[in-house]
């Protein structure tokens, strides 16, 4: 009988959770909004569903106990955000099919910042909280990736332009999958749990050593924090006290990557 399930098998973090679990010879069943691969690295079993319908959902979860929810869009359905739709049909699929566990991925700061995405998964948690299905959500900071990208953004032009005083607390997405199996492995919380990067940094720190492993430095200009959503990342809504002991540094990460790309 299947035990347990992951949504979003196939993203960055998705794969880190499947490859933890893999190395532990455990064997999760994958959900997929795509066709289902006719092949992939771990040979697992794999179910194509319609998190935006429903289709094929609650059949899919007959014999799981736990469900690590990690798929996510930020698109709207209508003038409802997709995150929201797809936790509302996965909620009432894992209750028909007697699911005792659902795990969520969220965001440090879902309640504080002031940006549509954030704001869907916070009306996710909540319809997660109003539910009979015993749960536990884990929010965390930004992956190094996502910074990665973001900056890589900014340096687009001749000249980067980086915003002043915003702040992020970068995390591993392996220190991120590891604490999801270890809630998987336990019984339901009921709360909210936070989980960061073991430093904040502030953003043109984090483009400063960020540029160290470009074969090209530009110069920065620096841009004003404006707006209540910027002025939520320079407060630092972002980062949590609770730090993940063995998630890379940034610098770290920026390293590995620089090796891996030689």
């Amino acid at each position: 009988m299947k035990k347990l399930c992951v949504t979003g098998a196939t993203g960055v973090l998705g794969s880190a959770v499947v490859a933890k679990l893999r190395e532990r010879e455990d064997i999760p069943y994958l959900l997929t909004s795509r066709n289902p691969p006719q092949k992939n690295a771990h040979n697992l079993p794999w179910q194509q569903v319609d998190l935006e319908t429903s289709d094929g959902l609650a059949s899919s979860l007959k014999g799981i106990g736990t469900v690590l929810h990690l798929a996510s869009n930020q698109s709207t359905i209508g003038n409802e955000p997709m995150e929201v739709v797809a936790i509302r049909n996965l909620l009432a699929a894992a209750q028909e099919a007697g699911v005792n566990h659902l795990i969520y991925i969220s965001i440090v700061g879902v309640d504080r910042i002031p940006f549509p995405y954030y704001r869907a998964k916070l009306a996710a948690e909540t319809l997660i909280q109003e539910s009979p299905i015993p749960y536990t959500i884990l929010r965390s900071t930004q992956f190094h990736n996502l910074i990665d990208h973001f900056i890589s953004k900014l340096f687009r032009f001749p000249i980067g332009l980086v915003p002043r005083s915003l702040k992020a607390q970068p995390i591993s997405v392996e220190s991120v999958a590891s604490s999801l199996l270890a809630i998987a492995d336990d019984n339901p919380q009921h709360k909210v749990l936070n989980l960061g990067g073991k430093e904040v940094l502030d953003l043109r720190t984090m483009v400063d050593i960020w540029q160290r492993y470009q074969s090209r430095k530009k110069p920065v200009l620096a841009l004003p924090t404006v707006g209540k959503l910027m002025h939520a990342f320079a407060k630092g809504y972002n980062t949590c006290p609770e730090i993940a002991a063995d998630s890379q540094s940034w610098e770290t990460y920026l390293q590995s990557r620089s090796k891996q790309s030689v």
